[in-house]
């Protein structure tokens, strides 16, 4: 238990050594997104595992994002997929009709594993649709305009180079 709540600090501080509003907020949104797909049909304690689990796994998505420096700011496939993905697949464990009699019971709740793997191909199926039509539309976009800017554009900023502004005032 101290591992995960370890876990659910470091994604506070946001890998800086340091509580952050952005690490506060991704904590918060990673518990969103992880419960989200389970929402409905489990109870509070397995609602607490998931959103413990998602500490863990959206904290070790964003030291991987660093470890290969994916070009995510914001920690967006950490966060949202890495987190959802978790909450789908953890849904087919801690689900019980006893929150949804429509619903099934999860592997924890003594369902078996029909659920659980239920949930493991549709994540598949999911990413392998996102990442497919991702690929389509940025093919599509690359033929209409370049998909990133040159190092120069870079350094200066998005902001000041397609807004015009500085989003942040720094001195």
């Amino acid at each position: 238990m101290g591992q995960i709540a370890n876990a659910a600090v470091r994604l506070a501080k946001g890998g800086t050594g340091r509580v952050s509003v952005l690490g506060l907020m991704s904590g918060g949104v990673g518990g969103l997104v992880a419960i989200t797909p389970a929402a409905g049909y489990v109870n509070a304690t397995g609602a607490l595992f998931i959103g413990m689990g998602a500490a863990v796994v959206c904290y070790s998505g964003i030291l991987l994002r660093k470890k290969f420096g994916f070009d995510d700011a914001l920690g967006v496939w950490a966060v949202h997929g890495l987190g959802g993905t978790f909450g789908a697949i953890a849904t087919g464990l801690f689900a019980t009709i006893t929150v949804n009699a429509a619903g099934k019971d999860g592997l924890l709740y003594g369902g078996g594993t029909n659920l659980l793997v239920a949930q493991i191909i549709s994540v598949v199926v999911v990413w392998g649709f996102a990442f497919c039509i991702t690929v389509i539309i940025l093919k599509a976009l690359s033929m209409f305009m370049p998909l990133r800017m040159n190092k120069r554009k870079e350094r200066i900023g998005a902001d000041i180079i397609q807004h015009g502004e500085s989003a942040y005032y720094l001195r």
